[in-house]
């Protein structure tokens, strides 16, 4: 979709395919007892076995535009994974989104 002569708006649906290169569990943790009562709250470290790769669908929009005598982008992309990525009690998958701003030079 162009507005006026250079502007543009687009849209990219399509898959994705990630290659993970580590995973690491981190936080607090506290124990609670059958008996009744906590531990105190201990920080752990911890690699995690994972699986190596993700996958799923992905859209982006975004929108390019004249700026400066160059060319000023941003877009915005979902992606939302499908692909049990780590070997945990449950399920664990990845979703993000990101915006991104670029300018051609």
């Amino acid at each position: 979709m162009n507005f006026g002569n250079e502007s543009k708006v687009f849209i990219e649906p399509g898959i994705y395919l990630d290659v993970n290169v580590g995973v690491r569990a981190e936080g607090l943790r506290r124990t609670t007892f059958p008996q009744g009562g906590y531990s105190d709250l201990k920080g752990f470290r911890k690699g995690v076995s994972q699986s190596a790769l993700n996958y799923g669908p992905s859209v982006g929009i975004g929108m390019k535009f004249p700026f400066l005598k160059k060319e000023l982008m941003v877009k915005a992309d979902y992606k939302l994974g499908l692909n049990d990525v780590v070997k945990y009690a449950g399920t664990v998958r990845n979703e993000y989104f990101k915006l991104m701003p670029g300018f051609r030079i």
